[in-house]
């Protein structure tokens, strides 16, 4: 019961001061994403949580709004079509995972633990549950074990500084 209770509480002071911190720069991006594609900055995914619960996790949109739905960008025919230019970027520096801290907030995920579920990774799910997975409050994807080994990307927190990130990703979206 404590090591709930005290995770929780880390939970929501790492992920308030994260909020408060990146703000700022959180509504850049949205002006970025606005700005270079109407709709939404934001996008929900339908992923599954603790005890294999669905909630709705939040991303910044890399993509177009015209971009098929429920089809991973992998399975596109010519999928750079669909990417915005600083969605790529984005993409490169996890930029577009930082709304998750929304998700720690609310309690749907936790800063450390497994990767939320896509609803459709059947198999995921299945081999979850033969460990007992599926009973554990998921994590972002930087601190997920398995995409740790496997990612390529660099954690963006350990290798930049938020305004850097900015000046970059400001001169990535305007062609400069």
């Amino acid at each position: 019961m404590y090591r709930k209770f005290f995770k929780r509480v880390i939970d929501i002071v790492l992920s308030g001061a994260a909020l408060v911190i990146l703000a700022v720069p959180m509504m850049i991006f949205a002006l970025i994403i606005k700005h270079e594609d109407k709709g939404p900055a934001l996008f929900r995914q339908k992923r599954i949580g603790i005890h294999k619960k669905t909630f709705s996790m939040y991303k910044f949109r890399s993509m177009k709004m015209n971009t098929p739905h429920d089809v991973p960008t992998h399975l596109l025919t010519n999928p750079e079509q669909y990417i915005l230019r600083c969605g790529q970027w984005m993409r490169k520096y996890s930029v577009d995972e930082l709304p998750q801290i929304l998700n720690i907030m609310k309690g749907d995920m936790s800063i450390v633990g497994p990767r939320p579920a896509l609803w459709n990774q059947y198999d995921l799910i299945a081999e979850r549950d033969k460990y007992g997975a599926n009973d554990i409050r998921g994590g972002r994807k930087l601190t997920d074990a398995m995409s740790w080994r496997f990612r390529r990307r660099r954690n963006l927190t350990a290798n930049m500084s938020c305004v850097k990130v900015l000046v970059l990703t400001l001169c990535a979206c305007c062609g400069q």
